[in-house]
């Protein structure tokens, strides 16, 4: 009995120490040789665990496991998906504040150490203090409220604020400023009142003016009353005054008659002349204005010449014979005279092109009149006239006078034109364009007769010069003597005879011209000379 407990006693003892030994054993034999670590790298914004682990001699796996809560139980513990090879990890799927726990498992039985790593939360941001601003005392602006007449200067003022002001008042003289007043005034020609408003801003406050500007007087436009010109039909001769009035609106009239003599004219009455040769009645019309209103009136002027409706001679065009021409007289020049007046012209029925100091001129002939002034002086000369004394028989060809190679109006004849300022040595050209009346022809022989051109200007004497006209019908004395004999001796007397019954002639003619001189025996030889190659 005591053998058998004995043995009982020691089985039981054997059994103990093999269960405490056997436990030593397994404890030793799990031990793993690897170690995980894992901490958290922070870069500001997305944060993430890095993880690291050795091996174990005996593992047949090292899966790595993550719990996101504590792993009391197998449960928890979640792969994350490794290969046997791999050593280290890189976990994005964290969040800040949260705490995670990780191991290895080298077998079901061998897991490594279990470590928890988790990235710290955001701290709480500590809110900026900023100071009190200091309170500026509110902002004024005086006045308020202002009436002012156009152009009246008015001032206001900035009171308050923080002591910088700036001002704005559109419309105005001055739109912008700065400083505690500002100075200016608004126009208003409206007629009616006109409000305006002024700003200031000093800081963060602004204030308002308010500005009632008057208007200044407005004088309503007069509504003119209709004016009229009389007569309105008027009946005159070539060469007789027409006198015109108008009445109606206003007291200020100008008158504008194209053709006229004179052309233009202010005031009323106004009076001109219309000169009319082309064989029928012509209608000339006369305008007059006050402004605002125009009236017209129509002269009807009668022809004073009607020609003879039969053809028209034309000499034989030999070559036109044209005497040697007297020397032009040109006047002593005087000291301080400004103006200086050169003449000529050519015949262009006979066609002639050229300038020449004198022509010959027959019935119906048109002839041009070029006369040239010239400042002889460095100094401006204002307004210069020039004016054309036609003499009697001649008459002006309407639209003919030319400034420059330019068309101006009529009237060179009458009043003369102004050719306006005249640059110091400066050269002005006028041409006019006239007609020979055959009534001025003499039927038989010829007649010399003169144009005067006459130019003044503001502050000197008016100048003037001569241009001579020989009027000749083309007959000859000699064209009778075709009977005379031919030799010179034989011929001599009796063309000399002939030549003095001619001149003869030509004296009496001559005593009722305005020259009035008799004729030498050298001007009868010449004469008879000229006579003879005019008639060739």
């Amino acid at each position: 009995m005591t053998s058998t407990k004995l043995l009982y006693l020691a089985v039981f003892v054997g059994a103990i120490a093999l269960v405490v030994g056997g436990a030593n054993v397994l404890s030793a034999q799990a031990a793993p040789e690897g170690t995980l670590i894992g901490w958290c790298v922070d870069n500001g914004t997305n944060p993430y665990i890095y993880l690291e682990w050795g091996s174990h001699p005996s593992a047949n796996s090292n899966g790595l496991q993550k719990a996101d809560v504590s792993p009391s139980e197998d449960r928890f513990w979640g792969w994350l998906g490794t290969y046997d090879t791999q050593r280290s990890y890189t976990d994005y799927s964290i969040s800040r504040g949260q705490t995670y726990w990780y191991r290895v498992k080298y077998r079901p039985e061998l897991p490594s150490n279990v470590i928890a790593v988790s990235c710290p939360a955001y701290p709480t941001p500590t809110p900026t203090v900023y100071p009190t601003p200091t309170p500026y005392p509110s902002l004024t602006v005086w006045p308020t409220t202002q009436t002012v007449d156009s152009g009246q200067t008015l001032t206001i003022y900035a009171y308050g604020g923080t002591g910088s002001y700036f001002w704005t008042s559109p419309g105005g003289s001055q739109t912008t400023g700065y400083g505690q007043s500002v100075s200016f005034w608004y126009t208003n020609n409206t007629g009616s009142l006109q409000t305006y408003t002024v700003a200031v801003t000093s800081g963060t406050q602004t204030q308002y003016a308010t500005i009632y500007v008057r208007s200044v007087y407005i004088y309503p436009t007069p509504t003119p009353t209709s004016i009229s010109c009389s007569h309105n039909i008027s009946y005159i001769s070539s060469g007789a005054e027409v006198r015109l009035d108008a009445t109606g609106y206003g007291s200020y009239f100008s008158w504008n008659a194209p053709y006229g003599y004179p052309s233009i004219g202010n005031g009323t009455p106004f009076r001109t002349r219309f000169y009319n040769s082309s064989g029928s009645t012509q209608s000339r019309w006369i305008t007059v204005t006050n402004g605002y209103q125009t009236a017209t009136c129509e002269v009807r002027v009668s022809s004073d010449v009607y020609p003879t409706p039969y053809p028209t001679w034309y000499p034989t065009p030999y070559p036109t014979y044209y005497p040697t021409p007297y020397p032009t007289w040109y006047p002593t020049p005087v000291p301080g005279v400004a103006i200086e007046l050169t003449h000529v012209g050519r015949n262009v029925t006979r066609g002639q092109s050229g300038e020449y100091a004198s022509v010959i001129a027959g019935g119906n002939d048109t002839l041009d009149l070029i006369v040239r002034v010239r400042n002889t002086t460095g100094n401006y000369l204002y307004n210069v006239v020039l004016t054309d004394v036609l003499p009697a028989g001649i008459y002006p060809i309407a639209g003919s006078t030319t400034v420059n190679n330019q068309q101006v109006g009529d009237g060179i004849a009458s009043n003369g034109i102004n050719i306006g300022t005249l640059a110091g040595y400066a050269t002005t050209t006028v041409k006019l364009s006239v007609r020979v009346d055959p009534s001025a022809v003499p039927s038989w022989g010829s007649a010399t007769t003169s144009n005067v051109m006459q130019a003044r200007a503001d502050g000197i004497a008016s100048k003037s010069v001569l241009f001579r006209i020989t009027l000749s019908n083309g007959t000859s004395v000699l064209a009778s003597i075709g009977s005379v004999a031919t030799g010179v001796e034989d011929a001599l007397i009796p063309a000399l005879a002939i030549a003095l019954v001619a001149m003869g002639s030509y004296g009496a003619y001559t005593r009722t011209n305005t020259f009035r001189r008799r004729a030498s025996i050298s001007e009868i030889k010449a004469r008879v000379g000229e006579t003879a190659n005019f008639s060739r």
